[in-house]
């Protein structure tokens, strides 16, 4: 009888272990679904109540704060440069600003699924004195070439109008606003030159570049920066919701009411990929990046796998191809320049060229130009961006350029005519370094981990408890088999012979 128990038992437990071993399978092969359903749940930007629009709006990512570390360059030889002399620079900084960068007027189009959302943007810059050395002075002067002249004598120079025109243009320059070679140059304190300031004399340029019907983009208001971007984010953008492909959120259709950027980059028109807050879930190895404040398209590539507050997370960084000549940025305007640098002038009015800070990368010919940057290191120089791959979130970021002004001979015939005594050498000077660091508040982080690593890590748990219960049921039914298949003897009497014994245990048994 208690052999027919333990078979019966030993089976149960055995069944039982086994069923336990497979459900714990099957959550092993269903957490990937469980992963998928999450991010679908969060993140379209459905309405109000969606997980991740309050993120959006904040534009920085979960509330992080974001930080602008402001250098400035500044030219030490003036008078020397102005001569013909390489340009000798000094770096001073950092200065520290606090970005408040949200999203306002926000609406959904009226299509029954919201397919997109409409928006304007808006941010401005503190000062973060606490975060800055004290030794620094924002009212300090600094010498500078002068991007603001250079800007509209570039485009007097490239205005299709013919060149009697454009000497007459030069011309008019030179005796009505009274420019002479060391107009070339700004003298102006560091806060002046970062965030801008009123200059009647290029309110008089812009009115006699627009009486020969050249269009310059310039205001008196000139500066590097903005305090407010308000009139910079003036019209409307839209991104898709992710209502009907959640992979899409947060994705851009147009930027500031604009569908392309041929005005721009002309061989690279097309408005694509985020703005580095929100990326497709589980990302590709290369991704596309919107930047605003050029504005362009470039690439990010996956560099490595890490782990930040305890979020699994990819390190991407901009293609090393976004610098080549060769590339859409090299080529724009056929205005030629070696490896390393982002080719801006189209979009900022000036001969401006963006690299990484102290030409990290870059060919040597911009280092040969100029002395007093020192070499580039790629942990302190380079770009990263830190992306969530189940939601595809940009949890961190160190955003990192160089700001370059294109200072060419010419310039000294434009403001003192043919016969002077200026002589300008090339060069690629550095005006300033703007490094932008965001990085994920731990309660933010631990929010995130909560919604993203919550029902998975439960099932994992649940798998794993079910496989430990399994092995230890699977063991306890060998036990049994080996007990049953085990011959049990009673003790035998003394005096009793053995096999008599044992055939009379044998007996007993079986019946």
């Amino acid at each position: 009888m208690r052999l027919h128990v333990l078979r019966c038992s030993g089976g149960c437990i055995g069944f039982t272990g086994v069923v336990f071993f497979a459900v714990g399978l099957t959550l092993q092969f269903v957490i990937d679904g469980v992963v998928s359903k999450q991010a679908q749940d969060m993140l379209p930007l459905k309405g109000n109540d969606s997980a991740l629009f309050q993120p959006w709006v904040d534009h920085g990512g979960y509330g992080s704060p974001i930080y602008n570390e402001m250098f400035v360059w500044n030219l030490t030889n003036p008078e020397e440069y102005l001569n013909g002399e390489v340009p000798n620079v000094e770096k001073i900084g950092p200065f520290v600003y606090r970005m408040f960068d949200w999203r306002e007027n926000v609406t959904w189009s009226e299509d029954p699924k919201k397919e997109n959302i409409s928006f304007t943007y808006h941010n401005f810059n503190v000062f973060v004195p606490e975060r800055t050395d004290p030794s620094l002075d924002l009212k300090a002067k600094v010498y500078m070439p002068n991007y603001a002249l250079q800007g509209v004598l570039t485009a007097i120079r490239t205005a299709p109008i013919s060149s009697l025109e454009k000497e007459a243009a030069f011309f008019a320059i030179r005796e009505e606003a009274k420019v002479t070679r060391e107009s070339l140059l700004l003298h102006r304190t560091i806060d002046q030159v970062m965030w801008g300031f009123d200059d009647p004399l290029l309110t008089t340029i812009v009115a006699i570049a627009n009486r020969f019907h050249i269009e310059v983009p310039l205001a008196a208001f000139i500066g590097l920066q903005m305090i407010d971007t308000t009139a910079f984010y003036a019209e409307p953008s839209i991104q898709y919701s992710g209502t009907t492909d959640y992979r899409l959120t947060a994705q851009y259709r147009t930027w500031c009411g604009k569908e392309d950027l041929s005005e721009f980059w002309p061989l690279a028109p097309e408005i694509t990929g985020s703005d580095g807050w929100q990326f497709s879930p589980d990302p590709d190895d290369i991704i596309p990046l919107f930047i605003d404040s050029l504005p362009a398209v470039v690439n990010i590539s996956k560099r490595m796998k890490t782990e930040l507050q305890g979020i699994h997370s990819y390190i991407y960084e901009i293609t090393p191809e976004t610098w080549d000549n060769s590339s859409f940025f090299g080529t724009t305007h056929n205005l030629f320049s070696p490896n390393g640098v982002l080719n801006a002038t189209a979009s900022q009015t000036a001969n401006i060229f963006i690299s990484k800070p102290h030409f990290l990368d870059a060919d040597p010919f911009y280092m040969n130009m100029v002395t007093g940057v020192e070499p580039g290191d790629n942990d302190r120089d380079n770009t990263f961006i830190w992306i969530e791959p189940i939601t595809g979130s940009g949890i961190a970021a160190k955003q990192r350029i160089q700001i370059n002004l294109q200072m060419s001979p010419w310039l000294c015939d434009a403001v003192e005519g043919r016969n002077n005594n200026c002589s300008l050498a090339e060069a690629f000077v550095p005006l300033m370094i703007a490094n932008q660091y965001i990085d994920i508040p731990p309660n933010e982080a631990d929010a995130l981990k909560s919604q993203i690593y919550g029902i998975p890590n439960t099932v994992k748990l649940v798998a794993w408890i079910l496989f430990g219960l399994s092995f230890a049921l699977v063991g306890w039914t060998a036990f049994i088999v080996k007990a049953i298949r085990t011959p049990h003897y009673d003790k035998l009497p003394e005096n009793d012979d053995i096999a008599s014994a044992v055939d009379d245990y044998e007996r007993g048994e079986r019946n």
